[in-house]
């Protein structure tokens, strides 16, 4: 990726009028995971090419991706009027899913909702992750629950084999308090992906206790505190659950 990119930074060197390199560099970096040059070149060409809106678009998912959730909800939102006007193909299926989960990650949950159900719409076949998304947004927020599971059913029915759509569908069981059934499908969730998720560990746990396996839940939540030792919530839950284990 270093010398991908050290080439492509020469490259607009060599063509800075050509817009080509620099949504190049820009989309190579959002998919190593490098968030701070992706929102450099991203600002820089926005500015270099004002009329371009896919520059607009790039820069709002590059401060999502960044976490800045507000500053990105307004450049989605600056994207799709400008969009609108001289680019109406960038304003697909795809756009409304990256404008609607910014919403979520800045706490617009209706907003978000409304989003993500125009990114269903505008193409039905292929909206596993916006189903997905919407189903366990509202699962984790307890809210609209059959509605949720409808739509996590509707995501799995088009990657069955989706760990993360599976533990979404164990986390809305859960939520429904169906817990047996939860705890199946987190553990099917937790087999399908490929490395261990703090969350899905996590939810695991949340789901022994329930059925009242406090040893069980202990052991899922210390593995997913590992993961994610800044999580504070199963750090709270560890503490006061080995207490109560000690006291047995």
């Amino acid at each position: 990726y270093e010398a991908a990119v050290g080439s492509m930074r020469q490259s607009i060197l060599i063509a800075p009028i050509d817009p080509r390199r620099h949504e190049e560099i820009i989309r190579t970096s959002l998919r190593a995971g490098d968030t701070s040059t992706a929102l450099l070149y991203a600002n820089d060409a926005e500015k270099r090419f004002p009329r371009l809106s896919i520059f607009s678009f790039l820069r709002a998912i590059s401060l999502s991706e960044a976490g800045q959730h507000d500053s990105a909800l307004m450049a989605f939102e600056r994207t799709a009027i400008s969009a609108s006007n001289n680019l109406p193909e960038l304003l697909d299926s795809s756009f409304f899913m990256a404008f609607g989960a910014a919403a979520e990650r800045a706490g617009h949950y209706a907003k978000a909702a409304e989003l993500l159900k125009r990114a269903i719409e505008l193409d039905p076949e292929n909206s596993a992750d916006a189903c997905n998304h919407l189903g366990y947004m509202w699962a984790d927020r307890g809210e609209n629950l059959g509605e949720a599971e409808r739509l996590i059913r509707r995501a799995l029915e088009q990657e069955p084999n989706n760990g993360a759509y599976v533990d979404s569908l164990g986390w809305v069981f859960y939520r429904q308090g169906r817990y047996p059934e939860a705890l199946a499908e987190l553990l099917r969730a937790a087999e399908l992906l490929e490395k261990p998720d703090p969350v899905v560990l996590d939810h695991i746990g949340d789901a022994y206790e329930k059925l009242g396996k406090t040893a069980e839940a202990l052991s899922y939540w210390r593995r997913a505190a590992q993961l994610d030792p800044d999580n504070t919530a199963i750090a709270v839950k560890i503490e006061s659950n080995s207490r109560s284990v000690a006291g047995q």
